[in-house]
């Protein structure tokens, strides 16, 4: 779990096995959107889901492998980095969900 007002300069490990939950206070999607754009230069594209009934997207980048949710609560923004190998994209809304529910 990674927690910061600002943006992360060094990730943590991401990939196969790995489930990485960024959380920003206040809510900023600034590194949610360099991390779809990155998805995007790499070919990766948006699938609509919904997490507890509102609209968000899933990024998948098929190269990698690589999900990206993000979603935003009341004053925060949380987002997850899977891997295909571990997570079907129903799997990660899931997990979203259940993080809403904890900690919403």
């Amino acid at each position: 779990m990674v927690y910061g007002p600002d943006q992360i300069a060094v990730p943590p490990a991401e990939g196969p096995g790995r489930l990485a939950f960024y959380e920003t206070f206040p809510a900023d999607e600034a590194y949610l959107e360099s991390r779809i754009e990155a998805s995007r230069k790499h070919g990766g594209r948006a699938q609509a889901v919904v997490v507890n009934g509102d609209a968000a997207e899933v990024w998948l980048d098929e190269t990698t492998g690589d999900l990206l949710l993000g979603w935003t609560l009341p004053g925060k923004s949380e987002f997850l980095v899977a891997n295909t190998a571990d997570f079907t994209v129903a799997q990660l809304v899931k997990s979203a969900e259940s993080v809403s529910d904890c900690c919403g």
